[in-house]
């Protein structure tokens, strides 16, 4: 018996595909802030692509054999860090999106980055990633 390994390497170069574009948006987004509604629609777009990521890593976890034998619990114990990782990311991105939203809105050139809120949120929102 030959085990298909072609639908994991799919979805591992999905997965790698939704990590390049999480990081290219991260990188560039800041070049956007010229127009609140561009900066905005990458915003969303960070985080529709942010959520499919996390969609494909759910799938990649609901195809394996101790799955579908009915072990989620050992499934759940082992990518329990995984999971809340990644939820915890999505947060950090819609909280540090909202309040760069926030203070760019008004004033779109202005230097924002005197606040220690939004400073402690970018920094967290980094290394969480």
């Amino acid at each position: 018996m030959r085990i298909s390994t072609e639908k994991y390497i799919f979805l591992l170069i999905i997965q790698l595909g939704f990590l390049l574009t999480d990081l290219l948006f991260n990188a560039f987004s800041d070049s956007f802030r010229s127009k609140n509604i561009n900066l905005l629609i990458i915003y969303i777009l960070q985080i529709i692509f942010q959520i499919l990521m996390f969609i494909a890593l759910l799938i990649s976890l609901f195809q394996t054999n101790v799955f579908q034998a009915g072990f989620v619990i050992l499934i759940y114990d082992r990518f329990k860090a995984t999971i809340v990782i990644c939820l915890i990311y999505l947060v950090l991105t819609i909280g540090l999106h909202a309040w760069v939203l926030y203070y760019r809105w008004l004033e779109p050139t202005a230097y924002i980055w005197t606040d220690n809120f939004l400073l402690t949120l970018f920094v967290l929102h980094r290394m969480s990633k």
